[in-house]
């Protein structure tokens, strides 16, 4: 299943700070078999309350030993409902792509779109990002004038999965995030010293303009990638469009209880520049409202 923080427009007066939302539940999947649905609000995660926890912590305690059970308890439309799932494996693909032609609205100029969406950030997206910017330049395809990165709903994944995807589009050795320790200490994280190497296309692609689309429930290793790009200088420009991101600049471990279980916070992030975005989230240059639910990615640019 795909989760997100709640929308900020819910009426959120019963709903606890900080409960995540199902966005879809993957076809044949444990939760599409279970009964999850898309709008439910996560209150429980065996026996551990998820007020208080963000997605990917939600999604942490879902997951477990293959054949064991998970027991959620969720809101659907005011009533409380009882879920229980058998865990086992699933295969998901985290990104889509394509390329589209567009007519400028300023110029009229025929421009191509080459687009990504990234649903969440795992190890395997710095590849399928790979594949899909090579797609775009094969000799089949016109290059694309403009690159748009769809991290609206993308509530973050794993961090080193931004760093890495982030080695296709900055220079060498350039600062992705700093992660600081309770007591101070900064660790840079960076792209790759000596670059990459693709056997269809010249990267890290450094020229062409990147549209970043965000929106309230972009979070965490998203936020990560997008201050990234935006803050590091590149030759093509980048701008976010959309709304405000959510602002999750943490990092927290789980610690199992009798009863449940708690988070505790160990270190936050930084962006390049230094900026604290927890509970603050990152401003867009482009204000734009965009459902993620209901609009592609390119009907919002």
């Amino acid at each position: 299943m795909e989760l997100e923080p709640v929308p900020p427009n819910e009426d959120k007066s019963k709903i606890p700070v900080g409960t995540t939302i199902v966005a879809r539940t993957e076809d044949g999947s444990p939760a599409e078999a279970a009964g999850l649905q898309r709008g439910d609000i996560i209150l429980n995660v065996d026996g551990t309350v998820a007020d208080r926890l963000s997605p990917e912590e939600v999604a942490a305690l879902s997951r477990g030993k293959e054949g064991t059970k998970a027991s959620l308890q969720v809101s659907r439309n005011g009533q409380v409902v009882d879920i229980t799932a058998i865990r086992r494996p699933i295969t998901l693909k985290g990104t889509s792509s394509g390329q589209i032609e567009v007519i400028s609205s300023q110029k009229g100029k025929k421009l191509q779109v080459g687009f990504v969406k990234i649903r969440s950030f795992s190890s395997t997206t710095k590849d399928e990002v790979t594949r899909a910017l090579e797609a775009m330049h094969s000799e089949n395809s016109a290059r694309p004038d403009v690159l748009v990165f769809d991290l609206r709903g993308n509530g973050g994944g794993l961090l080193q999965g931004a760093v890495d995807t982030s080695n296709l589009l900055l220079k060498p050795g350039k600062i992705v995030v700093f992660v600081v320790s309770k007591d101070g200490q900064a660790q840079a994280l960076q792209t790759l010293s000596n670059g990459i190497t693709s056997t269809d296309m010249d990267l890290p692609d450094l020229t062409t303009p990147v549209y970043i689309l965000v929106n309230a429930n972009t979070a965490s290793a998203a936020e990560v990638f997008a201050a990234a790009m935006r803050e590091n200088d590149r030759e093509g420009p980048v701008f976010l469009v959309g709304e405000k991101t959510f602002g999750k600049g943490i990092i927290q471990n789980l610690q199992s209880l009798r009863e449940g279980g708690i988070a505790v916070t160990v270190a936050r992030y930084e962006t390049p520049l230094h900026h604290n975005i927890n509970k603050i989230g990152i401003n867009v240059d482009i204000p734009v409202s965009c459902d993620s639910t209901l609009d592609t990615t390119i009907s919002c640019v």
